[in-house]
């Protein structure tokens, strides 16, 4: 056994060789996914697409991730991680760049849905991944470093889309939206192949840990995962019929549906107050990412030491839904319009890092599975979100409005959580860290 120091040291030593890369490829990752709300802004101009087409093709982008997510991690339990993040991020990349030869609503949707079956499986994985490296007890944070990528792609990649789309415009007779496509998916081949030479599948192939650092987590992880319901049944039978497994997805369907609602309206809206240049609309919409990032970090190092994960995601997701319930009541003032959207970012991303260190906890032993039914569940919010928002859009002409469906889900979905469960049904693995050390 490591005495505290020592193992201290040995986690700080985990967080530096696997995170800052994660980190960088989820950037890249939810970049390529959401960089289509700036692309919006210019189909609806040029290729004459409405507020239907965009909402039904965002959304198609989650039918091929749902479609491929249980698959997709479980053959990451045979194959590795290795393996696995290259597939995924070098097929991704490849159909991000294909977007900018979209012509037709047809091309549009094609694409945005085998881009979704190419990324399926690469946050889940992911997930699944930390879970094979770090206990329960100091999961949340090392979550929240890795889901810090959310909020700050928002940061980076929002001035970035708008610029690029703003000073690319015409070069080489291209548009500025498909030089966007074209140069924020070529980072992600990059990385897939970088990732074959930096990741070890698991720390008993990482040589850069210690004999006695690896037989430390081999133990915590053998005493952590060990079935305390022993069961005949199948993994997927156990899961299927544990109503936990419903409660989860339904509160990841409007956690993903609130993402969905700024990661794909955030510069309608802000177009909606008479900015109209795509840099300044980038600008802008750093605000609410900023702030959530801030959110996301404290919420879940504070939800590590106490050892809580029920209230500090389902308050999180709760004060956001408020955000956007209140948000048509408030449309024509600029100002409290962007307190309200930043509110609802914040509280959203703030539930991150408690809510996936939540889900593994009901399910010890099939958490790759867990992991990967819940997000796959969970994507019928981020499927339903533009497409629901895009046609009330369409209906009402205003986005406005399709906030109260997002608020409302998210109100639901808190109060479910926390009916249908208990802190005594976690608390084994989610003591505080310093009790854990």
């Amino acid at each position: 056994m490591l005495d505290p120091a020592k193992r201290a040291a040995m986690y700080r030593k985990i967080a530096w060789r696997l995170i800052p890369f994660l980190f960088v490829c989820y950037i890249v990752n939810f970049v390529d996914r959401t960089n289509i709300g700036f692309a919006q802004l210019a189909l609806k101009e040029q290729l004459n697409f409405s507020n239907a087409i965009y909402g039904l093709g965002a959304g198609l982008f989650y039918v091929g991730y749902i479609l491929f997510e249980v698959p997709s991690n479980l053959l990451l339990q045979r194959t590795g991680a290795r393996r696995t993040i290259l597939r995924i991020m070098v097929l991704w990349g490849l159909l991000s760049i294909s977007m900018a030869a979209v012509k037709t609503p047809g091309h549009f949707y094609l694409v945005r849905f085998l881009l979704g079956a190419a990324e399926a499986g690469f946050m889940p994985g992911i997930l699944f991944y930390l879970s094979c490296w770090i206990p329960a007890a100091r999961r949340a944070r090392f979550i929240a470093l890795f889901m810090l990528a959310i909020p700050l792609s928002g940061v980076i990649g929002s001035p970035i889309s708008g610029s690029i789309m703003q000073s690319m415009e015409r070069v080489a007779s291209l548009h500025g939206w498909q030089w966007m496509f074209i140069l924020e998916g070529a980072p992600a081949v990059l990385l897939g192949i970088v990732a074959w030479f930096v990741l070890a599948d698991g720390p008993a192939r990482a040589p850069w840990l210690s004999g006695d650092e690896k037989l430390e987590l081999e133990k915590s992880l053998r005493d952590e995962y060990r079935d305390p319901q022993p069961s005949h049944a199948s993994g997927g039978w156990r899961i299927a019929r544990n109503p936990k497994l419903y409660l989860l997805a339904f509160f990841c369907v409007a956690m993903n549906g609130s993402i969905g609602g700024f990661s794909f309206w955030l510069p309608t809206i802000i177009r909606s107050f008479g900015v109209k240049n795509p840099a300044t609309i980038g600008w802008i919409a750093v605000v609410p990412y900023a702030l959530g990032a801030v959110v996301l970090y404290c919420n879940g190092r504070h939800s590590d030491n106490t050892g809580e994960r029920r209230w500090h995601a389902t308050l999180s997701l709760g004060l956001a839904s408020g955000g956007w319930l209140l948000l048509p009541a408030v449309q024509h003032s600029p100002v409290l319009a962007m307190l309200l959207v930043t509110i609802a970012t914040a509280g959203t991303l703030g539930t991150l890092a408690c809510f996936w260190s939540l889900v593994p906890l009901y399910f010890p032993n099939e958490r790759a599975l867990a992991y990967a039914t819940v997000s796959s569940l969970g994507s019928l919010g981020s499927l339903a979100s533009p497409i629901v928002v895009g046609w009330i859009a369409s209906v009402t002409g205003s986005v406005f409005l399709g906030t109260l469906y997002l608020g409302g889900l998210m109100l639901l979905a808190s109060i479910t959580l926390l009916a249908g469960t208990s802190r005594e049904q976690v608390s084994r693995y989610a003591a505080p860290r310093s009790v854990a050390d």
